[in-house]
Order: C-alpha cells, then structure tokens, then sequence
C-alpha cells in the first residue's frame, strides 16, 4: 500500500506471501491483457464472454481496495495514505459537483486504478527480484511479434467492434495517417503498443545482466515503434537513447548530475508549457509537405483545437482552481458526458483539469524526486528514473493516467519515490547495482563478437 511498511531482508530467495503472490499474478494479467487487448476483445465477444475482457480490472480492484481496508484495518494510517485518501475524498466531491453524476465519478476512480497497482506493487517487486525480467521480455516479445504479424497480415479485430448494453465499443482501432496503416498488433491501438514496447524495453536494458538480449532489443525497438507511426513514442525512443550514454561512465561526474537534475524539470516546464501557450498563442504551422504532415499533423491539432478545447470546457465546465474532480475528463467523461468529451492529450492538462492547482505541488515533487535520485549507485534508481522522465515525455501528447503500462510504471515511479528510504536495504536484492548503460552493453556486445 502507500504505506505499508517493508520490513523484509535483502536475500533474493525469500518466499512470497500469498497477497504478493496474488498481487504480481494480478499485475501480469493485467499487462497481458493490455498487450493482447484487441485479439482478447475480438474472441471474448465471439464466443458470448465479454464480461471476461474486464476481469484483470476487476482484480485489480478488488486487490487495490483490500488493501486499502488491510492498512485501515490494521492501523497503519501513515501520513502518505490519509493524505492520499484525503485528496481523493476531495477530488470525488468536486467531480460530483461539476458533473452531477456518481456513476461518473466512480468511472474516474476505476481509470486510476491502475496507477494504484503500481504504487502498491513497489514491496512485492523488489521480494521477486529479477526474476522479472523473463515475463518482461516475453511480454515485450509478444508485442513486437504483433506488430510484425499485422505489418505483414490483415487481422480480423483491427476496425472490429463489440455491443456492451446501447454502448458500441472498438475491438482495435484502425485507422492510418497518411496512407500508412497506423499498426496496432494484438493490441488495442497503435499508440498502446508503441507504449508497451518502449516500457518493456526499457525495463530490460536497465535490469538485464546479459551483454546481448537487452541490446537486441532496444536496437529491434525503434523499427518497431515506427511501423506504428507513433510520434510521441518515437521521440521518447529517441531522448532515452541520447540520455543513456550521456549518464554513462564516459561522462563527468559534474555533467551527469546536472542532466540528471535538469532533464525531468526541463520535461515537466515543457509539457505544462505546450497546452498552456494555447491560451496566448494562435497557432498555425502550415504544413505542406507530406513529411510534414505525417510528423506534425496530429501535433497541430492539438495545438489549434484540442488543447484550446479542453481549456474552454475547463472554464465553463469546471473551476480554474479546483478542476473538475475525478471523471470530469477523459474516458469517464465520453460515457457519461459524450457532448463536451475531451481526451486532453496532454498527461499536465490532464491532471491539471482533475485536479486543478493541486497538481502543482504533486509535479514539483515528482520533478524533485526523480532529480534527486542516486542513479550512478543503484540500478532500481536508474530503472524509476528512465521511467519516470519516459513517462513524463509521453505526457507531453498523451494523458498517461488512461493507459494501463504507462499508468502502472508511473505509480511503481511514485510508490518507490515516495519510500525509497524505507525500500532502499531490500531493493539492493530486487536491482542491485547499475547493469551498464545502454553504450557500455553495445561495447562489450562488439568487442564479444570480435
């Protein structure tokens, strides 16, 4: 939980009780299901067993809120924990008063219930260790494959669909930019699966003790994430792999302090700066060229209509200070409210409208945190760091909290950060020290082929 306490030793071969066992099954559902969510939702529909889609989340529920009432039970009322379900008590009341809906509300709930998953699942991680890494890799493995098979296949669940009551749902999104397919594999949307490759990738190149399977691939990750035709990916692909060596041991220790500290800063100013310039700036980028188009086109909408949009419907639908509460925005809102429905696209305009200028002080001490972070020394560091700024990239065109990996990674980022003293004994058996950066593995790869 947010404040369960992790009273365990370091020794790598300590048996799992039954909750972390149930926990770490729960979690690796529900990644799976993400990574085969539109083959998964294609069969359940068929053969009449809808209700099946969901129940991943109905674990994670269900595990989440024990172990809210175990905590609760069993008086463990730390700081962290009232504090949380104090802005959570808040948030809800304020969703139902600008949305006039329960149902609304409990929607917005069940959406972060995943992020929730992750911040629990920091004490049962570091007890498994890197016996991890196995289903990371076949999890990765099998996203990559799915993209490969409907580069070169038509899948019958892409452009699918499914009824749930008077609610059609899509089974896999299929639509192209340009005359590119936009590729989604055994996925949901081409978007999730450029997601779930570059997490899993990451995870791997970070904790892998191997000198050639995590090189092969993050170098097979790149290719991939373009067949997608996912820009926002693309181009956290493109930082993490400069940022690696740059951390690496070629480097001063001053210069890499300074990125360390700089860079998820940089990234939180940036990403609250793009939606926010649109309420002084009238963009228009003029795009003519086809490359232009297909790399900046998704990019100008945002800039001219869906940012502006969600500012606009914030400021007649909600309340610049307060937000708009939980579910007064995003896919609760497309059920609940479908009229004035805005994605946001933008993980600082997201929480921003959810919860107003409380999400202030939560991105300074995310931003603060991950900065601070001794990265040199512990490889599990290393791992939250990459994941943290990754995350906070991809909210630059993304709200994160809707997607279920990025969600996950982003709630291990903050249940570490927050107790990374109380975790660092017992982690040292979960990451141990750095495995190498990114240019370390490639140089040992050349000179092993050598």
């Amino acid at each position: 939980m947010l404040s369960t306490p992790l009273s365990i030793g370091s020794r790598p071969d300590i048996v799992l009780q039954h909750r972390e066992r149930f926990l770490l099954l729960t979690l690796f559902l529900l990644l799976a299901s993400e990574v085969f969510g539109g083959a998964l939702r294609y069969l359940l529909s068929n053969a009449s067993m809808t209700w099946m889609i969901y129940l991943p989340k109905i674990l994670t529920a269900f595990f989440v809120f024990g172990m809210f009432v175990f905590d609760i039970y069993h008086g463990v009322l730390r700081r962290s924990l009232v504090l949380f379900l104090s802005i959570v008590c808040f948030l809800s009341i304020v969703g139902i008063l600008f949305t006039n809906n329960i149902s609304q509300v409990g929607f917005g709930f069940f959406v972060i219930l995943p992020l929730l998953l992750g911040v629990v699942s920091v004490p049962a991680l570091a007890k498994f260790s890197n016996r991890l890494l196995p289903y990371v890799i076949a999890l990765w493995a099998a996203a990559a494959i799915g993209v490969i098979y409907d580069f070169y296949s038509e899948l019958p669940w892409s452009g699918a669909s499914y009824q749930i009551g008077d609610q059609e749902l899509i089974v896999s999104r299929q639509w192209r930019t340009q005359e590119f397919d936009r590729i989604a594999g055994f996925s949901r949307a081409s978007f999730a699966v450029a997601d779930q490759l570059l997490i899993f990738a990451t995870i791997t190149i970070i904790l892998s003790r191997d000198r050639l399977i995590p090189v092969v691939i993050w170098l097979m990750t790149g290719p991939l994430i373009t067949l997608t035709t996912t820009k926002k990916t693309l181009l956290a692909y493109a930082l993490l792999t400069l940022l690696a060596p740059m951390l690496s041991h070629w480097t001063s220790i001053s210069f890499k302090i300074a990125l360390r500290t700089l860079t998820p800063w940089f990234v939180v100013v940036t990403g609250m700066v793009l939606p926010l310039s649109t309420l002084f700036v009238n963009y228009s980028l003029d795009i003519n060229s086809d490359i232009g188009v297909l790399l900046l086109n998704s990019f100008e909408d945002r800039l001219i209509n869906t940012w502006p949009d969600t500012f606009k419907l914030l400021f007649e639908h909600g309340n610049a200070i307060f937000g708009r509460g939980i579910g007064g925005i995003g896919m609760a809102q497309f059920y609940f409210e479908p009229e004035i429905f805005s994605p946001a696209d933008n993980f600082y305009l997201y929480i921003y409208f959810t919860s107003g200028l409380l999400c202030l002080p939560f991105l300074a001490f995310f931003a603060r945190s991950l900065a601070t972070l001794d990265i040199q020394h512990s490889s599990c560091a290393q791992l939250v760091w990459f994941l943290g700024v990754n995350a906070l990239i991809l909210g630059w065109a993304s709200n994160d909290i809707e997607d279920v990996l990025i969600s996950v990674s982003l709630g291990f980022a903050i249940g570490f950060l927050l107790h990374k003293k109380q975790y660092r004994e017992s982690l040292i058996a979960f990451c141990g020290m750095p495995s190498g950066s990114i240019r370390s593995k490639l140089r040992s790869w050349r000179h092993h082929s050598q």
